[in-house]
């Protein structure tokens, strides 16, 4: 319920950066943080940019891991950039701070074994589902982190909006395999 929690929190913070055309291109956990009420809030925004000038210079901006394939691959992005990498944290927080492709019971993980994996995201090979995810915790999350953007959320509202009726409806978001 917290990694849903920070989503809605996040959501709402970019929510307010695309009503103003804002693109923050650098969503991690690093970024993220809690006030004293426990609320999160999204920081540094020293690679934000207004989307009309990402239309311009479609820049590789942000944090490989958590970066969304059309900005990696320096094509044409939106606001659906900045979902994809809030669905990867999300993922990762219900993978045991795993990437996608890599065993969240895996004590070790190599420097191969990551770059295989961000390797597989950017071919655009589907995700399998957090390990300690329900189902439609996974659905969510899978939906947001779509290789192709036209698959994902189309605005960040809508986004939110699923998490919210997720979280009134007292989904249990772990899978059976509780951390």
């Amino acid at each position: 319920a917290d990694v849903f929690k920070l989503a809605k929190d996040i959501c709402t913070a970019l929510s307010i950066c695309s009503k103003k055309g804002i693109v923050h291109r650098d969503i991690k956990p690093d970024n993220i943080f809690i006030d004293e009420y426990g609320n999160y809030k999204l920081g540094d925004f020293g690679v934000a940019r207004k989307l009309a000038k990402t239309m311009d210079s479609m820049s590789r901006k942000g944090t490989y891991s958590y970066m969304a394939p059309e900005v990696y691959r320096e094509e044409h992005y939106d606001t659906r950039a900045d979902i994809y990498s809030l669905g990867t944290v999300m993922y990762k927080l219900l993978n045991n701070n795993r990437d996608p492709f890599i065993d969240a019971r895996q004590a070790v993980v190599t420097v191969s074994e990551r770059s295989s994996a961000l390797s597989r995201r950017r071919k655009g090979e589907p995700l399998p589902p957090p390990s300690f995810a329900s189902p439609e915790a996974a659905r969510i999350i899978l939906k947001a982190c779509a290789f192709n953007p036209d698959d994902r959320y189309n605005t960040v509202d809508e986004f939110k909006a699923d998490i919210v009726r997720t979280m009134k409806n007292g989904t249990d978001f772990f899978g059976v395999d509780n951390p």
